[in-house]
């Protein structure tokens, strides 16, 4: 409030010393800095808000399976409990090598995986707690029934 009395104040002030145009263009160029920065902060808090939704989707699961290595980063960061795969251009393999192969709760599934492994591997995982002693009631031992499925159909 005091602000804006201040500046109904010096507008003669700034006409006298500015043209009414350069006013104008400064009055405009304030106005969208302004409308800009309240979009800046509104997109900022509704990014902080969706990264926190994420973390508690990440930290209240059972168990991530990924391929991607933003999530099994994520997953090292929730303390959830993690299944990996490698992807194509092997980023996850080496990231794991390099900087998680000692956590106990991230676990790289190489591609000479069995079925049988992979199944034991999922069974022991869905009877575990998070690493940060969340446990999970969203996870049913059905609930990787379809993927556990899908390994012994495609014979990865």
């Amino acid at each position: 409030m005091g602000s804006k009395l201040i500046n109904f104040l010096l507008v003669p002030f700034y006409t006298y010393i500015i043209t009414e145009v350069e006013f104008g263009t400064i009055d405009l160029l304030t106005t969208n800095i302004n409308m800009l920065l309240l979009i800046v902060t509104l997109s900022t808090l509704l990014e902080i808000n969706t990264l926190n939704s994420k973390l508690q989707e990440f930290s209240s699961s059972k168990i991530v399976i990924t391929d991607r290595l933003h999530g099994m980063i994520v997953a090292y960061i929730t303390g959830a409990l993690a299944i990996v795969f490698d992807n194509q251009n092997n980023k996850v393999r080496h990231s794991y090598n390099d900087w998680l192969s000692d956590v106990d709760y991230i676990h790289f599934v190489a591609d000479d995986y069995s079925n049988e492994e992979l199944e034991k591997l999922i069974t022991k995982y869905a009877s575990t707690s998070n690493f940060m002693g969340k446990v999970s009631g969203l996870v049913h031992n059905s609930s990787y029934a379809k993927l556990i499925g899908a390994f012994q159909l495609n014979k990865l």
